[in-house]
Order: C-alpha cells, then sequence, then structure tokens
C-alpha cells in the first residue's frame, strides 16, 4: 500500500511538471544579438523576450545552433523580413514565465524531383 501511495505522488509530481511548461509558435522578426533580445510576432502582436544564458536555441532536431543569435540564420536580413518561424518553450517559475528554449520550427524547403 506503501508502494502504491509513494508511486502516485511520483506520478503527480512529474506531470506537474509537465504542466508548467507551455510552447508558444510565433516568428522571430528582430534579433538584437548584443543585448540577446528577440522580438517575436504571435498572433499578429509583437513580444520581445530576453534571453538568459540557459535557454537553448535549437533547430528543427533539436540540435543546438551554432552561434546563437549571432549564427547566420539569426543575421539574415530577408528571412527576418519573412519571419523565422519559431516554437518557443517557456517554464513557469514562481510569479513568470521564464523562456527556456527556442526552436527553428522552419527550413528550407525541399524541391520536388520529379518536377
Amino acid at each position: 500500500m506503501l508502494r502504491l501511495f509513494a508511486s502516485t505522488i511520483v506520478v503527480l509530481l512529474a506531470s506537474s511538471a509537465v504542466l508548467d511548461a507551455a510552447e508558444i509558435k510565433g516568428k522571430i522578426t528582430k534579433v538584437d544579438a548584443n543585448n540577446n533580445k528577440i522580438t517575436v510576432t504571435i498572433d499578429g502582436k509583437d513580444q520581445e523576450y530576453t534571453l538568459t544564458k540557459d535557454v537553448k536555441i535549437v533547430n528543427n532536431k533539436g540540435k543546438d545552433i551554432k552561434d546563437g543569435l549571432k549564427g547566420k540564420l539569426f543575421q539574415n536580413t530577408k528571412a527576418l523580413a519573412k519571419g523565422i518561424a519559431v516554437t518557443l518553450t517557456t517554464e513557469k517559475q514562481g510569479d513568470k514565465e521564464v523562456l527556456t528554449q527556442v526552436k527553428v520550427t522552419g527550413g528550407k524547403k525541399k524541391k520536388n524531383q520529379n518536377q
């Protein structure tokens, strides 16, 4: 009985940690690499986020993007003009929503080889 109770508590704690995480889809339209800030358009509204040293910046396969915000992708004015598709992952820490990951979800489209 004690094992059942303990395992139930463990499952509840693990699921509550997952529930605190949120994903936000948007497009990066502005990057200030020197100040670690990005502007993301979400549902037609611009929101600015400051990235801490703990924020992971990854590609659509989950691999770290070399040079972070100073990399080619984020310095490409054409890509920024169109908006770089991203999914932001946030976690509730105390009273605040803290950004934990920026995942680039867009990428180069593969051309149909049959054409």
